[in-house]
């Protein structure tokens, strides 16, 4: 049997798999699924993925280590999307101190470094891109996105993209019958 790190949780075991076209039951616990991933690695093609994986040892490697994944506890994502709130909330009226919690950039900054290595959610996303658009702040901050959820975005991306046109606008003279 294959020892797996803790801190990866059954959404990211399920999901790791899945990525490698291995479907597995999710009413299984993790216990049970941990049991199955060596039977299931066996027959791995390793193509091109998010994890950038390319091999049976770099698979294992990855189980061993960490979970790249940062799991916040309630407490921390309750300040984390309050902090992420406030800035949204100064980005949204016109970046002015006045009717914010703030007093100078400087607190604004302080938290706009505290959200952004949390990059994976999208509030935060969200906050530093707002906040990158003022033309008055400190500094400028990116997310730190991980690497499967920059893959996520950029196959979402041509989604957003697509406009489907309905409206058709003809002139001239038309006859209308109604029966």
């Amino acid at each position: 049997m294959t020892y797996i790190d803790k801190t990866h949780s059954k959404k990211d075991l399920i999901k790791l798999l899945e990525t490698f076209d291995i479907k597995v039951n999710p009413t299984l616990n993790k216990r049970e699924i941990i049991q199955l991933i060596p039977k299931l690695i066996e027959d791995i093609k390793y193509e091109e993925n998010c994890y950038n994986i390319t091999n049976k040892n770099e698979l294992l490697l990855f189980l061993k280590n960490k979970s790249p994944i940062i799991k916040l506890t309630a407490e921390e994502k309750k300040i984390l999307m309050t902090k992420c709130k406030n800035i949204i909330y100064y980005c949204t009226n016109g970046y002015k101190l006045e009717d914010t919690l703030y007093t100078n950039r400087n607190q604004i900054m302080n938290d706009v470094i505290f959200v952004h290595t949390h990059g994976e959610i999208p509030s935060v996303r969200r906050c530093c891109r707002l906040y990158n658009m003022d033309n008055l702040k400190v500094n400028h901050v990116n997310p730190i996105i991980p690497e499967h959820i920059k893959k996520e975005l950029e196959n979402n991306r041509p989604n957003k993209c697509q406009t489907i046109n309905k409206l058709i606008i003809k002139r001239g003279s038309f006859q209308l019958f109604f029966n």
